[in-house]
């Protein structure tokens, strides 16, 4: 199109094309000339879209009192320098935290934290539900607290979706013949049964539910010689199974969601793998799966012990609260490994769009069970592998960002909360600003019976942010630091966890 035909157009017609693009289009167009550069300059609208592109951010719920266009984009600027800084706009104490014990769960802006006792039976347990408020999101405080039937004295399993306001208890049973397991669906804002769940879902279960996306509950049901375990996708509001899969060695392992159509687990076998599952309907046939391997000093022979330890619930919904939220593509999975043979810990953080993005790169044969994905192909630009070093006390997961305390000794011994960002678009926007201190990969130099195998470099890139922890250090308490889309939970305990002494959030 001849620019004076271009320039022929009415500038709202432009500015609705425009609108029906995204935050990345947006910018392709207002490069193209000057008028469309300063058509785009002049749109608030626009401008957010962008900055939500740039932010790695989706649009949030609207309401009937919702914040204007011009609002959201000015909150969500000053969200993502809050968070590049940790620049803190509000304390919430939580002085209800204390005699509970440590947080078993979060999800988005939900922790939950557990009471034993302090009721009728003493041995009642009960969930206090804290959702962390964000004045820049628009997101009030709410706290409520969960008493599920048939209390146990024992802690059990919770698993949370914000997004849904859904709270699962995974709770086992015992008797004289064999292990049930009975899940209860409640509702985070009251505690009674979720109104959406189906009553067969109360029903006992053979196994364990380990992940929760959208309308799906990943179970994992053990086999019994010489029966193979499986896991079966389970909808939470029909109480009807949407498919089972056979199991392998690892069957026993944790499974996580990378996606709403992708499972991960830790395959201990040989080789060592992050092994990713295609979900797909009953009766229909299964895709290969993928098998990416890890670096060759720990197939070479180390007793490896593998778990995947730190995942939030993967929430594909949006939630009805928050003028934005982050983009589910850039949850990040951390993965950790105790080489007992090398005497060394290792994590391994890795973006879910890293391992979705190669499998639809790189489609399998016909008739293919198994793709094998070397580590150089995966692994030294799509992940960051560091030595886990002792004095870590402890890390959280939320998004695309990780949270871990750190003990430094010396003649001034204190604890630093370090919190590092994964999400690509906000790690290229710091390095074109010069706005925060971005961390290029690490190296790991590695030594496995006197055969060196290092240095190892790893090319995953990440905004890493620094503070000393909020609190006076003392001898015969712990500290841990839970952290969330809208700041960050900090916590003193005793030295075994039983009881919370101190709590309190530093919100953005």
């Amino acid at each position: 199109m001849a620019p004076s035909a271009l320039f022929s157009i009415p500038n709202e017609t432009i500015l609705a094309i425009l609108g029906t693009l995204n935050g990345k289009d947006i910018l392709a167009c207002s490069a193209t000339c000057r008028h469309l550069h300063s058509l785009v300059a002049e749109s608030v609208s626009l401008q957010y879209a962008i900055e939500l592109f740039a932010c790695g951010m989706f649009d949030g719920a609207r309401g009937p009192h919702t914040l204007s266009v011009r609002d959201r984009l000015n909150r969500l600027q000053r969200y993502s320098l809050a968070w590049e800084q940790l620049l803190w706009t509000g304390l919430l104490e939580l002085p209800h935290f204390v005699g509970c014990r440590k947080p078993l769960t979060a999800s988005g802006d939900v922790l939950v934290v557990q009471r034993v006792g302090g009721g009728e039976p003493k041995d009642q347990v009960s969930l206090h539900v804290q959702r962390i408020p964000s004045e820049l999101r628009a997101v009030d405080e709410h706290r409520s607290t969960n008493t599920p039937p048939n209390p146990m004295k024992n802690a059990y399993d919770v698993l949370l979706d914000s997004s849904q306001q859904l709270m699962i208890n995974n709770r086992f049973r015992m008797n004289s013949t064999h292990r049930t397991n009975e899940l209860y669906v409640s509702s985070l804002l009251t505690g009674d049964a979720h109104p959406l769940a189906s009553p067969l879902i109360f029903m006992c279960q053979t196994g364990r539910v380990d992940d929760i996306c959208g309308d799906l509950l990943l179970e994992m049901i053990p086999g019994s010689f010489p029966q193979a375990g499986k896991f079966v996708l389970l909808n939470w509001k029909t109480g009807i199974v949407q498919a089972d899969y056979p199991g392998d060695e690892s069957s026993f392992a944790r499974r996580i969601f990378v996606d709403e159509h992708h499972v991960l687990c830790m395959s201990e076998r040989d080789p060592l793998c992050l092994r990713v599952d295609s979900l797909v309907p009953a009766g229909t046939v299964q895709p290969a799966s993928y098998e990416f391997l890890l670096p060759e000093f720990l197939q070479k022979g180390a007793a490896v012990r593998c778990m995947i330890p730190y995942a939030c619930t993967l929430e594909t919904t949006p939630a009805p609260h928050g003028c934005f939220y982050p983009d589910p593509a850039d949850r990040l999975i951390v993965v950790e490994f105790h080489a007992t043979a090398l005497r060394r810990q290792f994590t391994i953080d890795v973006l879910a769009r890293t391992l979705t993005g190669y499998i639809a790169a790189h489609p399998a044969s016909p008739g293919q069970s198994a793709v094998v994905v070397p580590w150089d192909a995966w692994g030294t630009r799509g992940a960051r592998m560091t030595v886990l070093a002792d004095s870590a006390m402890h890390r959280t997961v939320s998004g695309s960002r990780q949270a871990t305390l750190t003990r430094l000794d010396g003649p001034h011994r204190h604890t630093v909360l370090t919190v590092l960002d994964y999400c690509p678009r906000r790690v290229a926007r710091a390095i074109a600003r010069g706005t925060a201190i971005v961390l290029h990969g690490a190296t790991v130099g590695v030594e496995h019976t006197g055969a060196g195998f290092g240095p190892l470099r790893t090319e995953l890139a990440c905004i890493v942010t620094e503070i000393p922890f909020p609190f006076e250090e003392e001898d015969g308490l712990d500290r841990r630091a839970w952290i969330c889309e809208n700041g960050v939970l900090f916590l003193v305990s005793d030295p075994f966890w039983k009881k919370i002494v101190d709590a309190w959030a530093h919100t953005i």
